[in-house]
C-alpha cells in the first residue's frame, strides 16, 4: 500500500499532493486573489493599523509604504469618529478621488482590509466580495 501523505494515491502512482509548504500567506494571497480579478480592482492588501502591510495584491506598481502609513491614519480616525457619531463599529470606508476609489475595512483588531480601485469599477460587486470573504479573511490572519 502506497504512502498516502495530503493527496490522492494509487498504487504505484500519486494523482495528487498538496504541498506541505502550503503556507498562511499563500492562503491569504488566495483570498486576496478573488478580488484582485474583479473589473477595475488596481489593488488590495491587508493592513496593520501601525501601517505593516501583511499581504497585497496589485495589477501596478503601489508605494506600499506611503498606502499603508496613510491608511492606517485614516482608519483609526475614521474609527474614533465612528465611536463618537454613534456606539456602533465602523464597518466601512469609502474615499473618492479623482482617478481612483479606496474601500477600507476593519477585519479584525489591529488589521484591515484596504481596496484601491479605478473609478469604473463596479463596486457593489467589490463590496459584496468584501462581504462574503470577511471570515475566510480572518480565519487567515
Amino acid at each position: 500500500m502506497p504512502e498516502n501523505r495530503n493527496g490522492l494515491s494509487i498504487p504505484g502512482n500519486t494523482i495528487y499532493e498538496v504541498a506541505d509548504n502550503y503556507s498562511f500567506a499563500s492562503m491569504l494571497r488566495d483570498i486576496l486573489h478573488k478580488f484582485i480579478v474583479i473589473d477595475g480592482v488596481i489593488s488590495v492588501h491587508v493592513i496593520r493599523d501601525d501601517g505593516e502591510v501583511v499581504e497585497g495584491l496589485t495589477t501596478r506598481e503601489i508605494d506600499e509604504v506611503q498606502l499603508a502609513a496613510v491608511i492606517a491614519f485614516v482608519m483609526a480616525e475614521s474609527k474614533a469618529m465612528a465611536l463618537k457619531v454613534s456606539n456602533d463599529p465602523l464597518a466601512m470606508v469609502y474615499l473618492e478621488f479623482r482617478d481612483y476609489l479606496l474601500l477600507s475595512s476593519p477585519l479584525k483588531e489591529q488589521l484591515f482590509i484596504v481596496v484601491i480601485v479605478k473609478p469604473t469599477a463596479n463596486i457593489a460587486l467589490v463590496t459584496t466580495e468584501l462581504k462574503k470573504n470577511r471570515a475566510a479573511l480572518i480565519e487567515q490572519l
